[in-house]
């Protein structure tokens, strides 16, 4: 029985506390709503008294000064077949208008304020190299407005457009620096003054990376350096300074899919020309081959014109590279055609003499001692013919004869073909060597 009573007693207790906290909580809810409902009307109240008489046209002072205190890149982009910059950048700003001022202990204690930036006066910056239609930034992010000076603080993202010339002769291993200028559209440096916190610029670009550490993330424009200064300029027609932040980009051009798309064909096709010499002087597959590499680096210097752009003061190196790829298939098509038409065409007597023994002797350092062979055993060959058929009288062993010194005939000017085909394989060979190496930068 005292058990049940002090049971009970306990649960009367318990439910009075829960009560009771109940009460005080649905109090200080009612509290904290009516507080943020002052405060809600304070604030309009403030934004309202502000901007009562304000002329958002009005500078704040004949001499505003406005700091940049924050420049983060974003994303960096560049449009080649404009030759234009893309930067996409956070950037903070401070200033103070005085017209923008209230007293904490008049507005319960509202320390600061947000304000869209359409209401306000805001410095007219402008990219004075800018490369669309509107080279005055705008953005509608809101701004803090704080009590005490008027002080302003305004972060907002931008995307800043400019002109840069790009020097595409190092393609596709290039790199460019290219200059920002930003600066009042209409006021000069006495009305409107820019100052730099410091001299840094912060890169924010997001990297994503796999399990393997692999950067999949990576754009085609790497940021080798980055620096911020301000320039201070005087002309002619007026005393006043004209203050301009210029903001440095130095990028390097990151593909290496053009090392499998542009750059290992151009080995590929200047190896497969070779093989244009390396086929008997007799072949006429020599012409076959030798149209297939004209046609081939025709089509890829077509390809390679589109996928780089035309710069209009200067060529690309590997487009040289290309172009000169180009005519020395063709010339070697030339050569190959007149070499065939040596070896293959009838001849009525063989080669002078003299031009015979070069050829023989030259036969030794270019490797052809198979030709050399073939006009040794035809010589000996008719040599001994001719003695072992002497009392023949008969017309059969003449033709025979003839033919037999026809053949060897032909076997000297195939030795000359030969060695003309050889000596245009080491001279083909040495300029493309020579072309590597002197194209090695963009290779």
């Amino acid at each position: 029985m005292d058990f049940q009573i002090g049971r009970m007693i306990f649960n009367v207790l318990l439910l009075a506390i829960l009560l009771a906290g109940g009460v005080q909580g649905d109090g200080n809810s009612t509290k904290n709503s009516k507080d943020e409902e002052a405060l809600l009307k304070a604030e309009a109240a403030i934004r309202e008294t502000l901007l009562k008489d304000y002329d958002k046209r009005a500078m704040p002072t004949m001499n505003t000064k406005v700091t940049i205190i924050e420049i983060s890149i974003q994303d960096i982009k560049m449009r080649e077949v404009d030759q234009v910059m893309e930067v996409s950048t956070r950037l903070s700003m401070l200033w103070d208008d005085p017209r923008l001022v209230w007293e904490l202990n008049k507005h319960m204690d509202v320390g600061f304020l947000g304000m869209d930036p359409e209401t306000i006066w805001t410095p007219d910056l402008a990219v004075y190299n800018g490369a669309s239609q509107t080279h005055v930034p705008r953005s509608s992010m809101p701004m803090i407005v704080y009590p005490d000076d008027g002080t302003i603080l305004y972060t907002s993202p931008y995307k800043f457009q400019f002109s840069c010339v790009m020097d595409l002769t190092y393609w596709p291993h290039d790199s460019h620096h290219c200059i920002l200028r930003l600066g009042s559209w209409v006021h000069q440096g006495h009305m409107l003054d820019l100052f730099l916190k410091d001299n840094k610029v912060e890169t924010d670009i997001p990297v994503a990376l796999t399990s393997n550490g692999h950067n999949i993330s990576a754009a085609e424009w790497t940021i080798e350096s980055t620096s911020v200064r301000r320039e201070e300029s005087h002309y002619p027609c007026c005393h006043e300074p004209l203050v301009t932040i210029l903001m440095d980009f130095v990028v390097k051009r990151n593909a290496p899919i053009y090392a499998w798309t542009v750059k290992l064909p151009v080995g590929c096709l200047s190896v497969l020309t070779v093989l244009l010499f390396l086929l008997p002087p007799t072949a006429g597959e020599k012409m076959i081959l030798g149209g297939l590499c004209l046609i081939s680096n025709l089509v890829y210097i077509a390809y390679a014109s589109f996928v780089i752009s035309h710069a209009p003061s200067h060529s690309p190196l590997i487009i040289k590279l290309i172009g000169q790829q180009v005519i020395l298939v063709t010339m070697s098509l030339i050569v190959s055609s007149f070499i065939v038409k040596i070896a293959r065409d009838p001849r009525s007597h063989g080669v002078p003499f003299f031009v015979k023994k070069a050829l023989v002797i030259l036969s030794y350092p270019l490797c052809l001692g198979n030709y050399r062979n073939l006009l040794t055993y035809s010589s000996h060959t008719y040599e001994y013919t001719s003695k072992s058929e002497e009392l023949d009288l008969e017309d059969g062993p003449a033709k025979e004869d003839e033919r037999r010194r026809l053949s060897m005939d032909g076997c000297e000017w195939l030795l000359l073909a030969a060695v003309l085909d050889r000596i245009a394989l080491f001279l083909y060979t040495a300029i493309c060597l020579i072309s590597l190496i002197r194209y090695n930068s963009v290779l």
